[in-house]
């Protein structure tokens, strides 16, 4: 069944058998617009709604995702926005993909739940919250793919639960040479999916806060010199 929703005067087109975007995708859609670039890469396009906030400031987007379902919802709303110009949507694993190319914006609101269990016969939507045994996973692959995926000075921005320890997350990037920021979103509470998944990490969690972790790739070395003898700041 097909639903709609409206976000900042986008309208998205929604389904049952693609993730619907919650709170946590709409504020990193929105938070989205303080991070210039040109191009961006996706990772797990859902129904589009991120794809569609940055076509419509004219970045060029694409936009990946495992779910096929999702892939052609993306592509669609992007006609209906009229920013298809601007968005090539692939139904991929991006964690197997080769030769995605670098981008100056790499997004996602990544699974960060404990695996369905049993995985088989699990739903795309269950399957769109799985974060590996313990959540974070994918997180990890975001953080150690980045600097392969993005230009000197591009920006990794993802959104990451706080009982995953984003704090702990930002240090890793900043180990590789990132300048991190980490700053608090809004707090979700538990429902019936994410309040069953979480009871398997130990400690039972009835709501807990996201986090917006904004990591910028250090620039080439000429391009740091340029900015300083400018008098603007690198930090």
């Amino acid at each position: 069944m097909l639903k709609l929703a409206i976000h900042d005067d986008l309208l998205v087109i929604l389904s049952d058998s693609v993730a619907t975007p919650g709170a946590d995708t709409t504020y990193l859609a929105t938070y989205s617009d303080r991070i210039a670039c040109r191009d961006a890469l996706v990772v797990g396009c859902g129904a589009g709604l991120l794809a569609l906030r940055l076509a419509r400031r004219g970045v060029r987007v694409r936009a990946l995702d495992v779910n096929p379902e999702a892939v052609r919802l993306c592509q669609r709303n992007a006609v209906v926005n009229d920013v298809s110009d601007g968005v090539v949507a692939t139904a991929t694993d991006a964690t197997t993909a080769t030769n995605l190319g670098t981008f100056d914006l790499v997004i996602s609101n990544p699974p960060q739940l404990p695996a369905a269990y049993p995985a088989s016969g699990a739903s795309w939507v269950q399957l769109a919250n799985d974060g590996g045994a313990g959540g974070k996973d994918f997180i990890g692959w975001l953080c150690e793919n980045a600097a392969r995926l993005l230009r000197p000075a591009g920006v990794l921005l993802f959104t990451h639960f706080g009982f995953l320890e984003p704090e702990a997350t930002a240090e890793l990037l900043r180990r590789d040479g990132f300048e991190v920021r980490v700053e608090y979103a809004l707090t979700k509470s538990a429902g019936i999916l994410s309040g069953e998944r979480l009871a398997r990490l130990g400690t039972p969690i009835t709501e807990y806060g996201v986090y917006i972790v904004e990591a910028r790739r250090p620039a080439l070395p000429q391009e740091t010199k340029e900015w300083t003898t400018t008098g603007a700041s690198t930090k």
